[in-house]
């Protein structure tokens, strides 16, 4: 793959934010549990152990971001985030911007007036 990469930068509250709506509002505790279970092995034990049982305990309270920012933020430190990082220094040559997304959104419209 060659294709110029553009790094999204935001804070851990809006991706918390972005993630509960995104992905556990809609979902329910089994489907989210299994896909825990899918990455068990890349987390290892003692991680998993932990996320599983914050994720657990999320569910037994009335939904709300609160209630899931624990078991959120320890998978973006232990899976997510060096996922990301590992890729972006493996394609690091191909990475033509990094900023928020306003930042982006003018860059994108600079080299568009450019080429136009």
């Amino acid at each position: 793959r060659n294709s110029p990469i553009i790094i999204l930068k935001t804070d851990h509250e809006s991706r918390l934010k972005n993630i509960y709506e995104e992905y556990v509002l809609p979902a329910d505790f089994s489907s989210l549990s299994y896909s825990l279970q899918r990455i068990a092995k890349k987390l290892g034990g003692d991680r998993y152990k932990e996320v599983s049982e914050e994720l657990k305990s999320a569910f037994e309270k009335p939904k709300s971001l609160d209630h899931h920012a624990g078991w959120i933020t320890a998978l973006l430190r232990y899976y997510y985030d060096p996922f990301y990082e590992r890729d972006i220094k493996k394609n690091a040559h191909q990475m033509i911007f990094s900023g928020t997304a306003l930042e982006i959104s003018e860059f994108i419209n600079e080299r568009l007036t450019k080429e136009n």
